[in-house]
C-alpha cells in the first residue's frame, strides 16, 4: 500500500520541474550572508538543480583606476574575470598579488559552502576584461580593441585580442585553473563589449568597431566561436564541460552573424528562449533596495512548466556592475514567490491578483492584506508610468532596458534625498 501511495505522489509531481536549473545571481562579499543566501536558495533543490553565482570580487579593482576622476572606470570596477582569481603567469605580474589572493580566498570559501549544501556554482565575469597598460607594454602584440568610453574616461583602456592563438591559450589555462579549483562550476556567464570588456571590431564598442589591423576582416562568428572553444577546452581539462552563456552589448547584426557558429554548449542570453527571469527591482531602482514587482514575477513564472524553459535566472543584485545586493529578507520573499509559482502556477490576471493578495496576507497579516496589495500595485504603476511618457519602447536588444534604468534614476535619487531629509 505504501508503494502505491509513493507512486501516486510521484505521478502527481510536475515532471517539467525535474529538468530545470535555478541560477542565483548575487553580489555578496560577506561569507555569513552568503551562507544564509545559499540556504534560502537550497529550498528550490526539490524542483531542480540550484546554481549560485560566485564570480564576485572581494575588493574593487583599484589598481585599474586612474589617478584622476574617471566615471567610466567605475563601471567595471567590481566586474570579475578569471584573471582576477587565477591569473596566467604572463598576466600575474601586472596584478596586485594581495588583491588576487583575497579574490581567490573568497571564491574558494564560497565554493566550500556550496559543496556543504549540495549546490552547484556559476562563474560570471568579463571575458575579455581590460588589462593594465604594463601588460601591453610587455606583450604589445596581444593588444586588442579600445574598450573605454571616450567621453567618460580619463584614460584609454584596451582588452586583448582573442583572434590570436596565444591569447586563447592564456584564457584556456585560466579557465582550466578555475574549474580544477572549483569543480562545482557548471556554467560560465561571459560578459562582453561593455563594463570594461570588448571583442575586436564589435559593432557596439563605445569607441566604435576597432582593433588591430591583422584581424580586421575576420568573421565575428569565428571570433566568438574561437573564444567559446578556448573556454570549453580549459573547462574540460580542469575537470569537465560547462555551459557558456554570452551576455553584454552585442549589436543585432553581430548576433545574426555569430549565432549560427556557436557551439552547442554556448548561447546568447538575448536569443535564448529557454531562460525565464524572476528578479527584484534593484536593477531599475538602485540605489533603492527591497522592491519586488510581485505581479511581474508571478506573470514571468507562468511559463515555468513550459517544456521550452530550462533555466530560471533569479536576480537579486545590480547585475550590470555587481555593486549591490538585495537584503536577505527580500531574497527570501522572492524565493517564496518562485516556490509558490512552481507548486501551483497562477495563470491569468485574476489568478495572479488572487495569488498576490494571498502573499500580502501571509506577509502583512489578513488585516493589512488589502493595503499591502495596493502597495504592490502602486510600486508597479509608479515605475511604468514614469518611464513611458519619456522613453517609448525601442525595437533593439538593450535600449528599453537602458532607458528604463536611466529615467528611473531620476525618481530613485529623489527617494534617497527624501529619506535623508527625514532621518
Amino acid at each position: 500500500m505504501t508503494r502505491i501511495w509513493l507512486l501516486l505522489c510521484l505521478a502527481a509531481a510536475p515532471l517539467a520541474a525535474a529538468t530545470k536549473t535555478f541560477v542565483f545571481h548575487n553580489a555578496i562579499r560577506d561569507l555569513e550572508e552568503f551562507r544564509t543566501y545559499a540556504k534560502i536558495a537550497s529550498r528550490l533543490k526539490r524542483y531542480g538543480a540550484v546554481q549560485i553565482d560566485i564570480g564576485v570580487l572581494a575588493e574593487k579593482s583599484r589598481h585599474l583606476m586612474p589617478a584622476v576622476r574617471s566615471p567610466w572606470h567605475e563601471y567595471g570596477a567590481y566586474m570579475a574575470s578569471p584573471a582576477a582569481f587565477f591569473p596566467h603567469p604572463k598576466v600575474a605580474p601586472h596584478l596586485p598579488a594581495e588583491w588576487v589572493a583575497k579574490n581567490r580566498e573568497l571564491l574558494l570559501a564560497k565554493a566550500a559552502i556550496l559543496r556543504e549544501l549540495g549546490l552547484e556554482a556559476v562563474f560570471s565575469g568579463n571575458e575579455t576584461q581590460y588589462l593594465p597598460e604594463s601588460f601591453f607594454r610587455e606583450h604589445p602584440h596581444l593588444r586588442g580593441p579600445r574598450v573605454d568610453h571616450p567621453r567618460r574616461s580619463a584614460k584609454e583602456e584596451f582588452a586583448w585580442c582573442v583572434d590570436l592563438a596565444e591569447t586563447l591559450e592564456i584564457i584556456e589555462w585560466m579557465v582550466e585553473q578555475l574549474k580544477r579549483n572549483v569543480p562545482e562550476i557548471q556554467a560560465i556567464h561571459s560578459w562582453n563589449n561593455d563594463s570594461g570588456s570588448g571583442l575586436c571590431y564589435a559593432a557596439w564598442q563605445y569607441s566604435g568597431p576597432n582593433g588591430p589591423a591583422h584581424c580586421r576582416g575576420r568573421h565575428v562568428g569565428a571570433r566568438v566561436r574561437g573564444l567559446m572553444e578556448a573556454m570549453d577546452r580549459g573547462a574540460r581539462k580542469g575537470g569537465g564541460p560547462v555551459q557558456i552563456l554570452l551576455d553584454g552589448s552585442f549589436a543585432p547584426s553581430d548576433l545574426d552573424l555569430a549565432q549560427p557558429l556557436l557551439p552547442p554548449y554556448a548561447s546568447f542570453r538575448h536569443r535564448d528562449n529557454s531562460i525565464l527571469v524572476a528578479k527584484t527591482m534593484l536593477r531599475e531602482a538602485y540605489p533603492v533596495r527591497g522592491l519586488i514587482d510581485v505581479l511581474a514575477v508571478l506573470q514571468a513564472m507562468e511559463r515555468f512548466h513550459d517544456p521550452e524553459i530550462r533555466t530560471v535566472r533569479i536576480e537579486t543584485c545590480q547585475s550590470w556592475y555587481y555593486r549591490a545586493n538585495e537584503p536577505i529578507q527580500t531574497v527570501e520573499r522572492l524565493v517564496e514567490i518562485v516556490e509558490d509559482s512552481v507548486r501551483t502556477p497562477a495563470r491569468g490576471l485574476l489568478a495572479r491578483i488572487q495569488r498576490a493578495r494571498a502573499l500580502a496576507a501571509r506577509w502583512a497579516g489578513e488585516k493589512n492584506a488589502d493595503r499591502a496589495l495596493e502597495g504592490f500595485d502602486l510600486v508597479r504603476q509608479s515605475f511604468r508610468l514614469f518611464v513611458r511618457p519619456f522613453f517609448p519602447p525601442i525595437d533593439v536588444v538593450l535600449s528599453p532596458g537602458y532607458a528604463y534604468t536611466v529615467s528611473n534614476r531620476l525618481m530613485t535619487r529623489g527617494l534617497v534625498i527624501s529619506r535623508l531629509e527625514t532621518v
